[in-house]
């Protein structure tokens, strides 16, 4: 059981870290091919800071489940234990590379979604 426990927590990280990175890259992207600048976007940018407060706060919005301001260990947890469920579509408890590919498939369709939603 604890190997198990163990084997998720890692999985989680990694999706987690994987959706971080794929969403720096995509910032830095969105932002280098772009000359569109929200309000406060301009002064953001000048301080290498490539995310508008808007984006912060309706991904925090999905994680604070009591909507107190704060993310806590157990609404983190709780969050992507409900994104490793989702991603585990056939359901035997691991992801496996076709359930990965699956994810950052979407997570690229995501970010391409985003990028023509800001065109200009």
């Amino acid at each position: 059981m604890l190997h198990k426990k163990n084997l998720i927590a890692m999985t989680v990280g990694t999706i987690l870290l994987a959706t971080l990175s794929a969403t720096a890259f995509s910032a830095a992207d969105a932002t280098a091919t772009s000359d569109h600048q929200h309000s406060g976007g301009q002064a953001a940018a000048k301080n290498g800071n490539h995310h508008s407060h808007h984006q912060c706060e309706h991904k925090m919005a999905a994680v604070d489940a009591n909507k107190d301001g704060k993310i806590s260990k157990d609404e983190f947890m709780k969050h992507h234990e409900t994104m490793f469920d989702k991603l585990d579509t056939n359901k035997d408890g691991f992801l496996d590379e076709k359930e990965m590919h699956h994810m950052m498939d979407h997570m690229h369709q995501h970010d391409q979604q985003k990028s023509s939603n800001h065109a200009h």
